[in-house]
């Protein structure tokens, strides 16, 4: 009768000791029961196992820290293991996730995704690197994240499964977006810089215009008779000159980014001819400075 297999240490004549499995059996001899024993030497094995419980260590401890989600599925494209970022995420022990599927945890129309891909890497022997795909939480949160996807291989050369690596890219998306729209802002404020550059351009040119116009229709409208029914008709044409004259002025405001003071220039009730000689005065001397400036920036005559 076969007993269990025990593992004991045996005391060499060294002083050493060394792990032996004791494999035991009670027979019976000549009606008499009788116990053998066979120790067998196990120290490579125990030194096996030690090492591979301080690789398990230090992946345990590789994959722990680090803020990606790593798994492991078998050929049946079951779950074996997953490090502690997933599983947090995922509110699971590693014990419930061991022997579950992507139908366990996914939409059927996600899982089918992850499935395929899964069995693509396992048929084909062949890695997924850097896919872009989404995963979906427990609570219903959807995050962007980067897939690689590898072969498990083992010392024969056969594929025992995958091993995954997912990289939440949310922060990254975010700083991208973030991006965009300041990129966006940056060209908005080039074309109005454009656009401002242009109307002031063009205001300055209607500006040479209009100044001519308002100071020979006051100059006409001072050398008639103040009964002179032509005056009205000039009266208008100047009335509709100030009005671009102002409609000029904003439009150097704007360009110029900066405002103006008011004109307190009070025109007299008795002679509308004269009244408007300090303001087209005062625009001819402003339109000569402003031109000045845009042939010699720095000031002066030459």
């Amino acid at each position: 009768t076969s007993l269990p297999n025990t593992e004991s240490t045996l005391l060499h004549t060294n002083g050493n000791r060394i792990p032996v499995e004791i494999i035991s059996q009670a027979m019976y001899l000549d009606n008499q029961q009788i116990m053998y024993a066979i120790f067998r030497d196990i120290s490579r094995r125990k030194q096996a196992e030690t090492e591979l419980q301080a690789k398990t260590r230090l992946l345990e401890t590789v994959t722990g820290t680090v803020p990606v989600y790593i798994y492991m599925k078998d050929r049946n494209l079951n779950y074996t293991f997953a490090n502690s970022y997933a599983l947090n995420h995922f509110q699971l022990s590693l014990d419930n996730l061991s022997g579950r599927n992507d139908r366990d945890f996914f939409p059927p129309a996600v899982s089918a995704i992850y499935t395929r891909d899964d069995r693509s890497v396992i048929d084909t022997c062949r890695p997924i690197i850097n896919k872009e795909e989404e995963l979906y939480l427990p609570d219903g949160t959807i995050i962007p994240v980067l897939t690689n996807k590898v072969p498990l291989i083992d010392s024969k050369g056969d594929v025992q499964g995958i091993v995954c690596v997912s990289i939440d890219r949310s922060e990254q998306k975010r700083a991208e977006k973030k991006n965009r729209e300041l990129q966006n802002q940056l060209q908005n404020s080039q074309k109005l810089e454009t656009l401002g550059t242009l109307a002031g351009g063009f205001a300055h040119d209607f500006n040479n215009i209009l100044t001519p116009i308002i100071g020979f229709t006051e100059l006409a409208i001072g050398s008639l008779p103040k009964d002179s029914p032509t005056i009205s008709d000039l009266q208008t044409v100047l009335s509709a000159a100030k009005r671009a004259k102002r409609l000029v002025t904003q439009i150097l405001t704007f360009s110029r980014k900066k405002t103006t003071k008011p004109d307190n220039t009070a025109p007299a009730a008795d002679h509308p001819g004269v009244s408007s000689f300090p303001e087209t005065f005062g625009s001819i001397k402003h339109n000569i400075a402003d031109n000045r400036r845009a042939v010699h920036p720095t000031g002066g005559m030459r």
